[in-house]
């Protein structure tokens, strides 16, 4: 791939870079300027632009596009990713942003929702270029990309992840198998009560009891007699 300078003269076909040539970024980002950057909320503030207040710009210039700029040939120009410093740093940046997310978790993680220009808004189509075809088939918004874990893959800075337990079912008797109750993960009380209503009940039958016999003595207290009471 090749690109333009300035003036339009095509870019060589070759890759290049010179570090620190650019007269504005002699240096590479600083451990303060990651720091501030951590701590800075809210992630963007309307007019949703360069001017505006939050992580992503605090981000964008003074770490993402002082790289670019500091390691300048290929990586200064629309060709940036024909460099492979180019995947080494945009992954360090998305690092960052999870980094944050974990940081700040009252804080919304991507923003605007709406209202910003078309292609960055939470649900926009991400625009990867103005000609066709895009470089990956389908769509792809930004709320997709949020939870880097859902895309398969993690960093050396994130945290364990906890992986379930998860544990085979209960064998079910041939007697079982034949009522089945399901009962939702999170019932509601009606949920719980119908599915009460539907067991069966025992049936309870009571026998009645027979007394055992009475030994007792007759009115002249001669002799005593077996008398059964019903």
């Amino acid at each position: 791939m090749t690109d333009s300078d300035p003036q339009g003269n095509p870019g060589p076909n070759y890759l290049q870079r010179g570090f620190g040539r650019d007269q504005s970024a002699k240096k590479l980002p600083t451990t303060t300027n990651i720091q501030r950057a951590m701590q800075k909320t809210p992630y963007d503030s309307p007019p949703w632009k360069y001017t505006s207040d939050g992580f992503r710009t605090m981000v964008e210039y003074p770490i993402h596009n002082l790289v670019h700029r500091y390691v300048n040939g290929t990586m200064d120009l629309m060709a940036s990713p024909n460099d492979p410093v180019f995947w080494l740093h945009h992954s360090n940046i998305d690092r960052l942003w999870g980094d944050w997310q974990r940081l700040h978790l009252t804080e919304a993680p991507y923003l605007p929702t709406q209202g910003g220009t078309l292609g960055h808004n939470l649900n926009d189509t991400l625009i990867f270029n103005t000609d066709p075809p895009p470089p990956w088939a389908g769509s792809v918004t930004p709320a997709m990309l949020i939870d880097h874990h859902m895309l398969g893959y993690s960093y050396e800075s994130d945290p364990p992840q906890v992986v379930p337990i998860i544990r085979p079912a209960p064998s079910i008797s041939k007697n079982e198998q034949s009522v089945k109750h399901v009962i939702p993960v999170f019932p509601l009380m009606s949920e719980i009560t119908l599915i009460s209503r539907r067991r069966p009940q025992r049936k309870i039958i009571r026998m009645k009891r027979k007394r055992l016999p009475k030994r007792v003595v007759s009115k002249k207290g001669k002799r005593r007699m077996n008398r059964r009471a019903y």
